[in-house]
Parts: structure tokens; sequence; C-alpha cells
């Protein structure tokens, strides 16, 4: 049985671009183990771990970490302990629905709902919420940053230029008309479909909250 986690820990994530490390820095009651992913990945295993932790975060996330330990979908390779920098709590965003929905600011404790736009340090808080292991992989290999992807400022003129091009955020082609499939042409969606399809509405609402 794979031994419990505690803070500190250093965990190995395989991805495409190589081994990329995070370490475990706080966990929090509601949404469990807060891991921080630092920038950059490796070809071996780093000799010393100060090295590793004393590089910038790339992003952080709540992570279902002692599961995926038990699964082997991560490994703990060390433990150090955690910087100074990222000894605080963050603070984290979130967005209510579709955008245009109420903006809110989350400190581990209470929330708090905005008022305004955010701010442009605000606009780096991480996304609130917990991500599976196949986004984590995900997020490192494209180098996610938790960063809004339209600058502050930016007028809706040039403000295509920083939409991330995702299914969900390509507009619609005016040229290409939708084609209903007979009803004789449909069938039953398999069981791995049904779970895909039940999980697209998170990761829609989590890219709608990147653009808060």
């Amino acid at each position: 049985m794979a031994k419990r986690v505690k803070l500190g820990d250093i965990v190995q994530i395989l991805t495409s671009e190589g081994v990329s490390y995070a370490q475990l820095s706080h966990i929090n009651p509601d949404y469990g183990y807060l891991i921080r992913v630092f920038e950059g990945t490796y070809a071996k295993r780093p000799k010393d771990w100060a090295e590793v932790v004393a590089r910038p975060v790339q992003f952080s996330a709540f992570f279902p970490l002692q599961s995926a330990v038990n699964q082997a979908l991560l490994a703990v390779v060390g433990n150090y302990p955690v910087p100074e920098a990222i000894a605080r709590f963050p603070t984290f965003r979130s967005r209510n629905g579709v955008r245009g929905g109420s903006i809110w600011l989350w400190d581990g404790n209470a929330s708090t709902m905005l008022d305004r736009p955010l701010e442009e340090e605000e606009q780096s808080f991480p996304v609130r919420g917990i991500i599976s292991a196949p986004l984590l992989v995900e997020r490192i290999e494209k180098g996610y940053r938790p960063e809004a992807l339209i600058p502050i400022g930016t007028s809706a003129l040039y403000a295509h230029r920083y939409i991330r091009r995702t299914p969900h955020s390509l507009p619609p082609n005016p040229r290409k008309r939708h084609h209903p499939t007979p009803r004789k042409m449909r069938r039953k969606r398999t069981t791995q479909e049904q779970d895909h399809a039940l999980a697209l509405p998170s990761e829609q609402q989590f890219a709608r909250g990147l653009i808060a």
C-alpha cells in the first residue's frame, strides 16, 4: 500500500515533454491537496530538491494526490521544506456560470464577490477547483498558466488575438451548415462516451473561467 502523503512531499509527473515535479504545500479541509507545479521538465531526476523548489511555480491546483499515489499515477520521490515563497495559501478566483457571471475570490476560508473586473494581479490567481490526472498532465505539456488570456486594456477589436482557439471558443462558421444526423443513423452512446459527455460541462466552465 502506498505511503501517506504529507506536506513538503515532491511528486514526479511523467509527461511527453519530460519529467515534471510538483510539491504538496497545503491541505484544505474542503478541496484537499494543493500542489504547486514548478516550471521546466527534466530528463533525469535532480540531485538537489532545493534547486527544484526554487524554480517559479507554473501553476497551482487542487489535486487528489493521495488517490493518484495509491494508483501509481504519480510517485512521491522526496520531501523538502515548503519554500517561503509558496508557504502562504494563495487566493483563488472563480466565476459563477458563463461569461458575465459574478466573479469571486477565495482565500481558503472566506469568499468575496467582486463588483468589478479582475485587476492585473488578480488575473494570475489560480482558478478554484479540483483537477484530474489527465488534465494535470495536459496543463504541463501545453504550458498552461492561470493568467487571463486577454490582457487588461485590450480593445474588443484586438481581443481575438489573445483568445485560445479551442473547440469551445471558436466562432461559428457561417458557411458551414449544420446537418442533423438522420434518426436511423443515430446509435446509442457507449458508457465511455457517456462518461466523457458528463465531464464536458466542467471543462467548459473551466475554459470560460480562464478569461474571467
